[in-house]
């Protein structure tokens, strides 16, 4: 009780006060207007840049289906997208893990007895998380060839009757349809992902900022702890019934809370006022904002230990958020950064976050969350640990 009396103490105290909300509310919705209409036309012509990107494909089938599944992969339409690669599935999932390839596709054994069988069977998908575009295309390619394969067996089996008749098979007809077929089916994919995917400007920034201000709302908890310390206010709560820790835990509690108002408050404006679409994984949003704000509260805490006066660290967090905003992403669309720049974003805080709410704005659900809260968790518990145990109370 004494720790969330603390927490829920400074939260008010932080509510209050018009300067510190002007900074974390006021100031990111006028970003994501300024940054959203400047940059509209960067959105409108391309919102999803499709780049040639890997494919590796590990066929444990090597039945008719995915013979007929890798020759599409192959064809010239989808070559011009998708470089195919052939890789034994340990050391594409190794490549996936370090970010080194995009995305791998496995087809599983049996696959081409299964479907002919009408038996459900699934086509597996690995992606590197910092390559939504990238994994959201071939899903759509994926899902595009194997309605295709359905809807052959489906003519197969309704012409099957008819041909019985003549002494014929239906699965004689396969070839000829599948020719038929087969050139349409990334047309259909990339002309769908463009149409559903697509980001506005609006939506970039509206994540883009929520990213980047997370780490402002930390740097302010954290300046008002230091601040509390010089002027003697930190001493003096000593002298009350509550331990050093449960202190400690309270205005640390206090910045997690403070951080949850700004999210609520960015995530329903943008929604409202800019018609934002935060994706229908509600469940994704929260553990991520949730994350990404722990992940905050670490930071800051930790900047506390190398910036010792209240000053020094408004100055620098700021310089220093701002940096990280730019290389991760939250003050130009990361698909059209170089690709070192590209690689370095993938060690900014922001960048994980900024990378999860635009995979749930692009249509996927809570398992697109996973590895970037993951992250961030990890990182801010490693920098909240640093900072508790080297924090100075006096």
């Amino acid at each position: 009780m004494k720790i969330l009396h603390i927490s829920f103490k400074d939260l008010l105290i932080t509510l209050k006060d018009k300067k510190s909300m002007a900074r974390i509310v006021l100031m990111p919705i006028v970003l994501i207007l300024v940054l959203g209409m400047a940059l509209s036309s960067t959105f409108k012509s391309n919102a999803v840049t499709i780049n040639k990107f890997d494919v590796a494909v590990v066929d444990n089938d090597n039945g008719e289906y995915s013979k007929e599944f890798k020759n599409v992969l192959k064809s010239k339409d989808v070559s011009k997208m998708i470089n195919y690669k052939r890789m034994s599935e340990a050391s594409a999932k190794d490549e996936i893990k370090n970010g080194q390839l995009p995305v791998l596709i496995v087809i599983p054994k049996g696959y081409s007895k299964d479907t002919t069988n009408g038996k459900k069977t699934n086509i597996e998908i690995y992606s590197d998380p910092g390559n939504t575009v990238d994994a959201k295309t071939v899903e759509s390619f994926v899902k595009s060839y194997t309605a295709t394969v359905s809807s052959i067996e489906a003519a197969v089996e309704a012409s099957n009757g008819q041909l019985k008749s003549y002494k014929l098979d239906g699965h004689m007809i396969i070839n000829k349809l599948v020719a038929k077929t087969k050139s349409s089916s990334f047309k259909l994919t990339e002309s769908s992902l463009k149409a559903k995917d697509k980001l506005s400007a609006m939506q970039y920034y509206s994540a883009a900022m929520l990213a980047m201000y997370a780490l402002f709302v930390g740097s302010l908890g954290t300046s008002s702890m230091l601040e509390e310390r010089e002027d003697g206010t930190l001493k003096k709560l000593f002298t009350t019934p509550a331990s050093k820790f449960e202190i400690f835990l309270g205005k640390v509690l206090g910045v997690f809370f403070l951080g949850i108002f700004d999210v609520i408050v960015l995530v329903a404006f943008t929604k409202i006022v800019f018609n934002v679409s935060w994706g229908n994984s509600l469940s994704g949003l929260t553990v991520l904002s949730l994350a990404m704000i722990f992940a905050s509260c670490g930071f800051s805490l930790f900047l506390s230990l190398i910036f010792k006066s209240t000053k020094s660290v408004l100055l620098t967090s700021a310089v220093i958020i701002m940096i990280m905003s730019f290389i991760g992403g939250s003050m130009y669309p990361l698909s059209q950064m170089p690709e070192a720049m590209q690689t370095a974003s993938k060690f900014m805080l922001n960048n994980w976050a900024l990378r999860g709410y635009l995979s749930l704005m692009m249509g996927s659900g809570f398992s697109s969350i996973i590895i970037p809260s993951i992250v961030l968790v990890v990182i801010g518990s490693l920098l909240l640990l640093c900072g508790t145990f080297k924090f100075k109370f006096d």
